[in-house]
């Protein structure tokens, strides 16, 4: 559900732009799965939340590429889960993959990108790493957008934003304790970080506001992936 639209960019994405990547059912993570050194080492002088929220905000892309030829919801009201698991995991609940329905080069790369969600906050711990699925979901955005987009733009400017306001060497939230049960986070990243029709400065008690009345709205649409 996720409304607006994640940023004016993501607005004007055709939709309807015809399917000329490679989509082999059989190695269909080859076209994603991996992480290039340069980007893997920029992504991991962020926090674990910024990765977090950026692959996010990467597969919002990927889903509103295709949602003009898929009519159920899932894929939209997964990634909205998502931002309420960042508040809290718990608020969010886990799917299995049924690549027998999500297949081919419309639905299968909507699975592939509910499933680096689920890698991100299901099957990684609490492993502080999160560069690989933020590299992941790159990797997917890239494969599966149209040539000559607006895409490219957007990305340098929420990198820059990223880079400048939620750096893990610059975060006090980074600061763990011996006694920690949990690796650090870092600050909360709210959705609109990524509107690049808005300035952007980092408020922790607004971006949890944010973040926690995105996930209200969507438990009161019936968004059955969110329980608060």
């Amino acid at each position: 559900m996720i409304e607006p639209t994640l940023t004016p960019e993501l607005a004007r994405l055709d939709r309807a732009a015809p399917v000329e990547f490679r989509w082999d059912e059989w190695k269909f993570q080859s076209y994603f799965y991996f992480g290039f050194d340069e980007e893997l080492a920029r992504f991991r002088t962020l926090t674990p939340n910024a990765c977090r929220a950026l692959t996010l905000a990467l597969c919002e892309w990927v889903e509103h590429r295709f949602s003009a030829a898929n009519d159920d919801p899932m894929p939209r009201d997964y990634i909205a889960a998502g931002w309420a698991a960042l508040v809290n995991r718990g608020w969010s609940r886990h799917i299995g993959l049924d690549d027998r329905h999500w297949s081919g080069p419309v639905l299968g790369p909507l699975m592939a990108g509910f499933g680096i969600v689920n890698e991100m906050f299901y099957e990684s711990g609490d492993a502080p790493d999160m560069a690989f699925p933020a590299c992941y979901a790159l990797n997917l955005s890239r494969h599966v957008l149209p040539a000559g987009g607006e895409f490219d733009s957007w990305l340098e400017t929420v990198q820059a934003r990223l880079l400048t306001h939620h750096l893990a060497a610059r975060d006090p939230l980074m600061e763990g304790d011996i006694f920690d049960i949990d690796f650090p986070q870092g600050a909360l990243v709210p959705r609109s970080a990524f509107d690049t029709s808005r300035p952007y400065a980092p408020d922790a008690s607004a971006a949890r506001a944010e973040l926690i009345a995105l996930a209200r709205a969507e438990e009161a649409l019936g968004n059955e992936y969110v329980a608060l």
